[in-house]
C-alpha cells in the first residue's frame, strides 16, 4: 500500500538473570473503526553483552506510532462448495467485500480465496477486480478435504509468490463439515514450508448438534487449530453472521499490527513484555514462530502516538548467539 513509517530498534542480550457495514444478506450492520496501532520486524543488529551466567536471557524493545497500519497479514480464506452450503456462501458472497475493505485499511494485506468461482449456489468470487494482492485459485472445494486442498495447492508452488517473510499467515475455514485430515497435517505444512513464521486459524464451522443444528459434523479439526493457534471459531449456523465478521475483521487486524519479530529464535519462554512501562498480562502474549503477537489494545498505553515496547525473553540453552 506505500505505507512508509521510520522504525527504531534496540536489543540487549545478557547472560546473568473507519465505518463499515457487514450484512447478513440483505440486512446492513456497521461497526466502528478500529485503532490502528504498530507493528515492526527487527531489523538492526543486537548490542551482546557475553558473561559467564545460566540460561540466556534477551530483551528486545521497539518503538512504534500508535498510528502506524503497516501489519503485514497474508490471509487465506477456503470455503466449502459442497451441496448444502447454499446459504453460507450466499452471507461469504454478501459480506466479503466490506471485510476485506476494513482489512485492508487498517494492515499491509495479501488476500487468497479459494473457492470454485462463480456469485450463485456454493460458488465464491473476490467481489472486484484481482490483482497481485487479491487473487483466487479457482478450485472446488468440498466439505472434508480443505487441508487436503490446501497441502495439495502449497506444494505445487501455487502460492510460492504469495507468502511474505515475516508476515502474519492467516487461513480461515468455512465449512459445515470436519476435515478428514488431522489439525497436525496443517500445522506440520506451515512449519515445514515456512519455518518460524506465525500461523493463526479461525473459521466458521458446526460447533455441536445443539448450538449449531445446521451442520452436518462438528467442525472439531478445525475448532483443535483454532484453540492452538489463538484464532476464534464462529458457529455456521448463525442467522446473522455481522457480529462474526467484526471480530474476525478486528482479530486479523490486531494479530497483524500487534505482531512483532524477535531478534533471537529458538525462544524457550516469554517472561515480560510491558508497554511504555507498562506490564502487560503475559496470558495476553502468544509466541508463536519467531514473534510474539500482544493479544490486547496496546494503544491504551501510548504516551501521545508513540509505544515503546520491551519484551524480555529466554532462549533454549543450546540456542546459538546469532541474530537472524
Amino acid at each position: 500500500m506505500g505505507k512508509l513509517s521510520v522504525r527504531q530498534l534496540f536489543t540487549i542480550v545478557s547472560l546473568t538473570a473507519l465505518m463499515v457495514p457487514f450484512q447478513n444478506c440483505s440486512q446492513g450492520v456497521e461497526f466502528s473503526a478500529l485503532p490502528d496501532q504498530g507493528s515492526l520486524d527487527a531489523g538492526l543488529g543486537p548490542i551482546v553483552d557475553i558473561r559467564d551466567g545460566s540460561s540466556l536471557k534477551v530483551t528486545d524493545r521497539f518503538s512504534e506510532k500508535v498510528t502506524k497500519t503497516e501489519g503485514q497479514v497474508d490471509l487465506i480464506w477456503m470455503v466449502d462448495n459442497s451441496g448444502s452450503m447454499n446459504a453460507e456462501a450466499e452471507i461469504v458472497r454478501d459480506n466479503l467485500y466490506a471485510f476485506l475493505d476494513f482489512v485492508e485499511n487498517k494492515s499491509d494485506i495479501k488476500f487468497k480465496l479459494i473457492s470454485r468461482t462463480g456469485v450463485t449456489g456454493t460458488s465464491v468470487s473476490i467481489p472486484f477486480s484481482t490483482s497481485e494482492r487479491f487473487s483466487q485459485i479457482d478450485y472446488a472445494v468440498g466439505s472434508l478435504n480443505s487441508i487436503s486442498i490446501l497441502t495439495t495447492i502449497m506444494n505445487n508452488g501455487q502460492l510460492d509468490n504469495f507468502f511474505r517473510p515475516g508476515a502474519l499467515k492467516y487461513v480461515v475455514f468455512v465449512t459445515d463439515d470436519n476435515s478428514k485430515h488431522p489439525a497436525t497435517d496443517l500445522q506440520n505444512l506451515f512449519s515445514v514450508n515456512l519455518p518460524g513464521e506465525a500461523l493463526k486459524v479461525s473459521g466458521f464451522i458446526g460447533l455441536g448438534g445443539v448450538a449449531s443444528p445446521c451442520q452436518y459434523n462438528t467442525g472439531n479439526v478445525y475448532k483443535t487449530l483454532a484453540d492452538s493457534s489463538g484464532g476464534h471459531m464462529f458457529n455456521i449456523c448463525n442467522q446473522d453472521w455481522s457480529a462474526n465478521f467484526e471480530k474476525l475483521a478486528s482479530h486479523i487486524v490486531d494479530s497483524a499490527n500487534n505482531k512483532f519479530r524477535l531478534t533471537y529464535s529458538n525462544v524457550k519462554s516469554v517472561d515480560k513484555v510491558t508497554v511504555n512501562g507498562n506490564e502487560i498480562d503475559i496470558s495476553a502474549v502468544e509466541l508463536t514462530g519467531d514473534s510474539i503477537i500482544i493479544n490486547t489494545d496496546i494503544k491504551t498505553y501510548a504516551i501521545g502516538d508513540d509505544l515503546d515496547i520491551e519484551i524480555k525473553y529466554t532462549l533454549h540453552t543450546q540456542s546459538k548467539l546469532a541474530a537472524r
